[in-house]
């Protein structure tokens, strides 16, 4: 479910650590939340529906305390799940957010704005380009994501 950051006070830019400190927001993004899977007709559980805050673009600051300016984004997200605010954004939720940005009427849509090309997602760890094509009627047709790997070891071995 989508949020729009400032209904609940937020500029949607929040580290996550700042995010999972607040207990009253905490509290109240989960009432919010419970009451939107009653209203989605689906069981409640502590992981669905997650919850997505938005917010248009801003600049903001990476978890690698990278700066991006509001050009670099169409969008800003953090994503909650399980009472915890994401440090990065899961392609699930990036298509979704992707796909909603192509409906009109949507929350995301509204914050987004009618961008022509790829989204440029902002998230705690950066930017994610990610893409979508919707229609006729509010079905997404097509999602294209992209990911990048990162060295996650590096180092030598010596065989005597």
């Amino acid at each position: 479910m989508f949020v729009r950051a400032k209904d609940v006070g937020l500029t949607g830019t929040e580290s996550p650590t700042d995010i999972d400190a607040d207990r009253a927001l905490g509290g109240r993004l989960e009432r919010i939340r419970t009451a939107a899977a009653g209203l989605m007709g689906i069981p409640g559980s502590a992981a669905v529906p997650k919850i997505v805050l938005v917010a248009p673009p801003a600049p903001f600051t990476a978890l690698d305390r990278a700066r991006y300016d509001a050009t670099q984004a169409d969008l800003i997200a953090r994503v909650i799940s399980l009472g915890a605010c994401h440090r990065a954004v899961a392609l699930t939720a990036a298509m979704c957010l992707a796909v909603a940005a192509r409906i009109e009427g949507t929350v995301v849509h509204e914050v987004a704005g009618p961008a022509a090309r790829d989204l440029r997602l902002g998230h705690p760890s950066g930017v994610l380009p990610i893409a979508a094509e919707v229609g006729p009627g509010p079905v997404a047709t097509r999602v294209t994501v992209y990911r990048t790997a990162r060295r996650l070891m590096e180092g030598a071995v010596r065989i005597p």
